[in-house]
C-alpha cells in the first residue's frame, strides 16, 4: 500500500482524463451489458456439455484440470459435486476427490500454515508462499462440500485447522 497510494496519487495528478474516460468507457459497457436481454433458459444440454468440457480437460493421473502450471479452480469441482448430487454420475464425484486429495498432497500445499499457496511452480521450490485471500475461501468451500455430501463428519485435525487458517480465525 505505501507503494500503490503514492502511484495512484500520481497518476490521478499527471493523467487525470485518461482515467476519466476509462471510467466512462467502464460505466458505458456495464450499462449496456445490464441493458441487454436475457439470453435463453439453461437447460440439462448446458449441464452436461460444462460436465463433459471439464471431464475432457481432467487430469486422471494428477487431479485438476489442464496441463502444468495448474491453478486451484473451486468452482469447477463445486459445479461437478453439485452435478455429481443431481445426476448421480460417480466419474464427478472422483474427479472433485482426486483434484483435492492431489492439491492436499502436492506441492501448492502449505506444510506449515496448513493453507494453500497462490502459485506453483513445479520445478522450482518458492521459498514465498504468497497467499491469495479468496481461492482458499473457495477451496474451504470445496473441502467442506466433499465432506459434507460424502458424511464424513470426522475431519482430521490438520484440514479443520486448515479451513479455520483460510477464513482468518
Amino acid at each position: 500500500m505505501l507503494e500503490l497510494i503514492p502511484s495512484i496519487k500520481e497518476i490521478w495528478e499527471t493523467r487525470k482524463g485518461e482515467v476519466m474516460d476509462s471510467a466512462d468507457q467502464i460505466t458505458a459497457a456495464l450499462q449496456n451489458a445490464a441493458s441487454q436481454e436475457p439470453g435463453e433458459e439453461l437447460d440439462e444440454t448446458v449441464l452436461h456439455l460444462a460436465y463433459k468440457q471439464l471431464k475432457d480437460r481432467f487430469d486422471e493421473k494428477h487431479g485438476g484440470f489442464g496441463g502444468e502450471p495448474k491453478f486451484p479452480t473451486p468452482h469447477n469441482l463445486l459445479f461437478l459435486l453439485r452435478y455429481w448430487k443431481r445426476t448421480g454420475n460417480g466419474e464427478a464425484l472422483v474427479m472433485v476427490e482426486k483434484t483435492l486429495q492431489a492439491m492436499r498432497c502436492g506441492g501448492i500445499y502449505d506444510q506449515i500454515g496448513f493453507g494453500f499457496t497462490d502459485i506453483h511452480r513445479p520445478a522450482v521450490v518458492d521459498p514465498a508462499f504468497r497467499k491469495n485471500a479468496l481461492r482458499p475461501a473457495l477451496l474451504a468451500m470445496a473441502y467442506l462440500e466433499t465432506f459434507h455430501q460424502l458424511g464424513k463428519k470426522n475431519m482430521p485435525r490438520r484440514r479443520v485447522k486448515f479451513l479455520l487458517t483460510c477464513f482468518g480465525t
